[in-house]
């Protein structure tokens, strides 16, 4: 089912978040983490961190490296090239190197489901589509190598979203008019608010019947593939 809360026009392009959106995320990070975790331990530790002490030790790091917020694999790569030299007695680069390349594969180890591939190829068709994420996912790793024609994502000059500068990046690369883009994501904050701060069009993506907790509204919500299909294609 489709709820409308602003007045909708046919846009020229599909700008699509991926965690979450397209799959659920939740999972694929925890075992990522755990497969990160247990490197670390057997390859680094005299004693083994639990999960919490080693979120801890994460969420430090990022505390202390702000300039680093925004782009996440950055921040990931740093804080292991930091933890690992601190426990051992002489730096090992090419350790966090390792840990990082497992938790990358890991954290792309998974497919989109085919019914979320066939519907991105359908609209394919019809607009441009963008990938536009806070995260790390590759789609050329996660099955949908050649859907986007292009993938936009924070680093040292862009802020992650809702920060205008991505959204203001995107736009200047497709040379289209900011109402002519209909973002697609599930964050009432990262996308739903990113998108219409910036003028574009916004659809939530939500399954759960969330509440948008103050987030601006979207031009309207959806809550399964097949309602986006029927609206778009």
């Amino acid at each position: 089912m489709i709820r409308f809360y602003r007045k909708f026009k046919r846009p020229k392009v599909l700008s699509f978040d991926l965690d979450d959106t397209l799959y659920d995320n939740v999972p694929i990070i925890l075992r990522a983490e755990e497969s990160l975790l247990s490197f670390i331990n057997d390859e680094v530790m005299d004693k083994p961190l639990t999960a919490q002490q080693w979120s801890l030790h994460k969420q430090t790091f990022s505390k202390q490296n702000p300039h680093l917020s925004h782009d996440v694999s950055a921040l990931r790569q740093a804080f292991l090239v930091d933890f690992i030299a601190k426990q051992l007695p002489k730096s090992e680069p090419e350790l966090a190197a390792k840990a990082y390349q497992l938790f990358f594969e890991q954290r792309n180890n998974f497919s989109v489901a085919d019914a979320q591939v066939d519907l991105l190829l359908s609209l394919k068709k019809r607009y441009l589509l963008v990938a536009l994420t806070n995260g790390n996912a590759s789609p050329d790793m996660i099955g949908l190598g050649g859907i986007f024609d292009l993938q936009v994502r924070p680093n040292a000059a862009l802020k992650m979203k809702p920060d205008g500068s991505i959204f203001k990046h995107t736009e200047h690369l497709l040379e289209v008019a900011s109402a002519d883009i209909l973002h697609i994501g599930d964050s009432p904050l990262t996308d739903v608010s990113g998108a219409i701060i910036n003028q574009w069009q916004a659809a939530w993506y939500n399954p759960n019947n969330s509440a948008l907790n103050g987030a601006p509204l979207p031009h309207f919500e959806y809550s399964q593939s097949d309602d986006l299909r029927a609206l778009l294609c």
